[in-house]
C-alpha cells in the first residue's frame, strides 16, 4: 500500500487553512495569501500587481493577481480581507458609489469577505508593529491623478484630505496640508504607492516645508515598498481573524471586535455557531491603543472552530499535533484489513509509537530556508557593437535601423524685452532765405538735437522778397505743415519755437520752426520674443520629437528601445512669433525625421549576465531588478554598416549558489547546525527558517526529503 497516499488522506488530515487579502486602489490591484501560524497571522505569498480602469478590467485583474498568488497552493482559498482607499468608505460602510462594484467582483470570483480595512489604517498599524510605538507621520497615498494626505498622530488619523495631481507632488501635498489647517504637523512623510519613489522622495526632500507650513523642523521622507500595504492589510486584518478562530493573539494593539456585520455593507454574512463561555477565544490582556478595530466586521463572518481542534492552553502546537493524530488514526483503520489479510500484526504496533510520527515528519514536512547575503556594488563601462558579428571585447547586437517621423507642438514663456510706444507729432513752418522757390518732398527729414522728424506732405517754399516800404528783406515761408518723429518716446515731445535744420540745406538757406508744442510721444518696456527663446523652444520640441519616436518604437514592439543615429532633420519649423515681437508666450509647430537604431534591453542585460559578469566577477551574478544601464549615443564604426557605442552599468551582484549542494548538506540537520553550513556562502549575513508543520522537538530539524526543502538567497536593499 502507498504510504504517502495514506498520509495525505483528505478526510482525516485537514490542511492548514489559507486566507486572501485584496487591496484595490484607484488604478492598482494587489493580492496576497496569508495564514494563521501560531499566535499571529503570517504571509504565504504575494500576487502580481495589476492595473484596472473599468469593472471588467478590475475583475480580470483581481483574477490574474489571485492566480499568481495561489499558483503553488492546491486548495484555493476564498475568504478574503478587503483593503480599500479611505474615500471609498462612508463611515463603517462601503460608499454607495462603490458597493455594486465590490459586490460584483466578489460574486464573479466566488470570494467571501471576512473583513474590511482602509489602506491607511492598515499601514499605520503595520508601522506601529514594526517600530514598537504608535507612529506620528503624514501618510501620502499617491495615485496617478490624486494624492491622499493623512495626518497621523500617535497611531490615529487626525485629519485627511484628497488633492488632485498637478505634476508637482510637493505642491500637491502643501495644498492638502493647507486645507487641513492644523497648528502643528509631524515632521515625517511616509510615502506609499508612488510610481517613482526615488524621484517623489527627492521632490519632498528639496521643498522648503518650514517656510510654507507649521513644521517644528525639516521633515524626513520615507518611501514604503510596493508590498508593504498588501502585507499590512493581510496582517492587520488577520489579527482579528485569528482571534475569531480562538487563537491567543499576541498583539498589544488588538482592539475588541466590532459589533457591526458585513451585512450592513450589502454582503451575505455566515452566522457563527453558538458556544459556551468556556469555549470562547482567550485573549492576552494587554492595554489597547486604538478605540476601533483595525479590520471591521470580522468575527461574525468566520465560523469558530470546535474546542477539540484549537486548544486554549497550547494554541501554537496543538493543531498540528491533532493533525498528525488524525493521520495515525486513519492509518490504523486502513491497515486493520491489511493485517487481517497478510498477518502484519507488528505493523499495527509500530503505528502506536512515536516512530511513525517522526517518519511522517521527516518525509512530509517542508522547510523554507532564506539566506541573506551582502551585495557587491557594480559600476562598469562596457563596449557595445551593432554589427551582428561576435567579438570577445564587446557585447554584440544585430543591426536594426528604421526612419521615424513625428510632429509636436510646444510653447514657452518669453524671456526677452522690447521697448514699445507712440511717436510724437506737431506742425512746423519752413523759411526760405534764397531768391528762388524751394520744393520739399514728403518724407523729408528735419532735425533738432539729433531728434529726427519726417514731413508728412510735400511743400513749396516761396523765395525771399524785398519790402520797399520798410526797406527790409522778407523770407519766404510755407504754410503750417505736420511732421512725425522717427522714433518713440517722450524725448520727441519738443516745445514751441524749436528750430530745425532741413535735410542737407544750410540753416542760412532753409530752416523750420515748431509752430506749437509737439505731443504724443511715449514708451514702455514689455516682454518680447528673444533669440534665446527660439533656441530653447527648438531644443525642447526636438527632444519631444525624439520621445514621441521612442513611444512609437515601444508601440511597435514593447521589447525594443531606440538610439538616434545622426541629426534630427526638420520638414516643418513654424514659430508663432518672430524675434522682438511683443508677447508673453511663443509657440512652435515642429515636424522632425530621424534614423534610429533599435535594440533589446533584455538582450543587453542577458549578455552582461552570461558573458561579462562571469569574466570580471567569477562566482557572482547580476541582480537585474537592481541594475541600471545607460547607453551613450552610437558612432559609425570604421566598417560600413557598423555602429559602436558604450554603456554604463550600475547595479548589485550576489554570489551564485549551488542550491542542490547546500540542500543536500542541510537536510536532516538540526537548526542549530544550519548556520555552520550556510556560513560558507560568500557574503553570508543571516538565515531565516520556516518549517511547516511546527511540531515540538521535531521542528528543530530540517526534513530529510530534498524535494520538501527550498533554499532562497536574498540581499538587503
Amino acid at each position: 500500500m502507498n504510504l504517502k497516499e495514506l498520509l495525505t488522506s483528505k478526510k482525516e488530515a485537514p490542511e492548514q487553512e489559507n486566507f486572501l487579502a485584496l487591496e484595490i486602489h484607484e488604478s492598482l490591484i494587489k493580492t496576497a495569501v496569508w495564514e494563521i501560524e501560531g499566535e499571529e497571522p503570517s504571509m504565504v505569498s504575494i500576487g502580481s500587481f495589476e492595473l484596472w480602469d473599468s469593472e471588467e478590467s478590475l475583475i480580470n485583474g483581481v483574477d490574474a493577481s489571485l492566480t499568481s498568488a495561489t499558483k503553488n497552493i492546491l486548495k484555493k482559498p476564498k475568504k478574503v480581507i478587503l483593503g480599500l482607499p479611505e474615500p471609498w468608505l462612508d463611515g463603517d460602510k462601503i460608499h454607495p458609489t462603490k458597493t455594486s462594484l465590490i459586490k460584483n467582483v466578489l460574486t464573479e470570483l466566488g470570494l467571501k469577505p471576512i473583513g474590511l480595512v482602509t489602506s491607511a489604517q492598515a499601514i499605520i498599524h503595520h508601522l506601529k508593529k514594526k517600530e514598537g510605538i504608535p507612529p506620528s507621520a503624514i501618510l501620502l497615498e499617491v495615485y496617478p491623478d490624486k494624492v491622499t494626505v493623512a495626518v497621523v498622530k500617535l497611531g490615529k488619523v487626525e485629519a485627511i484630505e484628497e488633492v488632485g495631481r498637478s505634476g508637482e507632488l510637493n505642491k500637491d501635498v502643501q495644498e492638502g496640508l493647507t486645507r487641513l489647517n492644523l497648528d502643528q504637523l509631524p515632521p515625517r512623510f511616509v510615502l506609499t504607492n508612488g510610481s517613482n519613489l526615488e524621484e517623489e522622495q527627492q521632490q519632498l526632500l528639496s521643498y522648503p516645508w518650514r517656510e510654507k507650513l507649521p513644521f517644528v523642523h525639516l521633515p524626513k521622507v520615507e518611501g514604503l515598498s510596493a508590498e508593504f500595504s498588501i502585507e499590512a492589510i493581510a496582517l492587520a486584518g488577520g489579527l482579528e481573524v485569528a482571534s475569531s478562530l480562538g487563537a491567543v493573539v499576541n498583539e498589544e494593539v488588538m482592539a475588541p471586535p466590532t459589533k457591526n456585520s458585513l451585512s450592513n455593507l450589502g454582503f451575505h454574512v455566515e452566522k457563527p455557531e453558538s458556544r459556551s463561555d468556556s469555549d470562547k477565544p482567550v485573549f492576552k490582556e494587554k492595554p489597547t491603543i486604538q478605540d476601533k478595530p483595525i479590520a471591521k466586521k470580522v468575527q461574525e463572518v468566520i465560523k469558530e472552530p470546535s474546542p477539540s481542534v484549537v486548544s486554549q492552553q497550547s494554541p501554537t502546537r496543538e493543531p498540528y499535533l491533532s493533525h498528525f493524530k488524525n493521520i495515525v488514526r486513519s492509518l490504523k483503520t486502513r491497515l486493520v484489513n491489511v493485517k487481517k489479510k497478510s498477518g502484519l500484526v507488528m505493523l499495527s504496533g509500530l503505528l502506536s509509537t512515536p516512530i511513525f510520527l517522526t517518519v511522517a515528519y521527516f518525509t512530509l514536512a517542508s522547510a523554507q530556508v532564506m539566506v541573506t547575503v551582502k551585495k557587491t556594488s557594480l559600476s562598469e563601462t562596457i563596449n557595445i557593437s551593432f554589427s551582428g558579428e561576435v567579438s570577445p571585447d564587446s557585447i554584440n547586437l544585430p543591426i536594426n535601423t528604421q526612419t521615424f517621423t513625428a510632429s509636436v507642438s510646444e510653447s514657452i514663456s518669453t524671456t526677452g524685452e522690447a521697448l514699445v510706444g507712440d511717436k510724437a507729432s506737431g506742425t512746423v513752418i519752413f523759411y526760405n532765405g534764397t531768391n528762388d522757390s524751394i520744393t520739399i518732398k514728403s518724407g523729408a527729414q528735419i532735425e533738432s538735437d539729433n531728434l529726427i522728424f519726417l514731413l508728412n506732405t510735400p511743400t513749396t517754399i516761396a523765395s525771399q522778397s524785398a519790402n520797399k516800404v520798410a526797406g527790409t528783406i522778407e523770407l519766404g515761408k510755407s504754410d503750417s505743415l505736420s511732421v512725425t518723429a522717427v522714433g518713440i518716446g517722450t524725448r520727441y515731445n519738443l516745445s514751441k519755437s524749436t528750430e530745425f535744420s532741413v535735410g542737407s540745406y544750410s540753416r542760412s538757406v532753409v530752416y523750420a520752426i515748431a509752430e506749437n508744442d509737439f505731443t504724443g510721444g511715449s514708451s514702455r518696456t514689455v516682454k518680447a520674443v528673444s533669440e534665446d527663446d527660439h533656441q530653447k523652444l527648438l531644443e525642447i520640441a526636438s527632444n519631444k520629437v525624439i520621445s514621441e519616436i521612442d513611444l512609437r518604437v515601444k508601440e511597435q514592439d514593447s521589447s525594443l528601445s531606440s538610439l538616434v543615429i545622426g541629426e534630427l532633420s526638420y520638414s516643418k519649423k513654424d514659430f508663432s512669433l518672430e524675434i522682438g515681437e511683443e508677447a508673453d508666450v511663443v509657440s512652435l509647430n515642429l515636424t522632425g525625421e530621424v534614423n534610429v537604431l533599435l535594440y533589446s534591453d533584455s538582450e543587453i542585460t542577458n549578455q552582461i549576465s552570461t558573458q561579462l559578469i562571469p569574466k570580471t566577477n567569477p562566482g557572482m551574478k547580476l541582480l537585474q531588478d537592481q541594475s541600471r544601464i545607460e547607453i551613450l549615443p552610437p558612432q559609425i564604426g570604421e566598417d560600413v554598416g557598423v555602429y559602436k557605442t558604450q554603456a554604463k552599468i550600475t547595479g548589485s551582484l550576489i554570489p551564485v549558489i549551488d542550491q542542490d549542494r547546500y540542500i543536500s548538506q542541510v537536510k536532516g540537520k538540526s537548526v542549530n547546525k544550519l548556520k555552520n553550513i550556510l556560513e560558507t556562502i560568500p557574503g553570508y549575513e543571516s538565515t531565516k527558517i520556516i518549517i511547516k508543520p511546527n511540531i515540538p522537538l521535531l521542528s528543530r530539524y530540517i526534513p530529510l526529503n530534498k524535494k520538501r526543502v527550498s533554499l532562497n538567497v536574498t540581499t538587503t536593499r
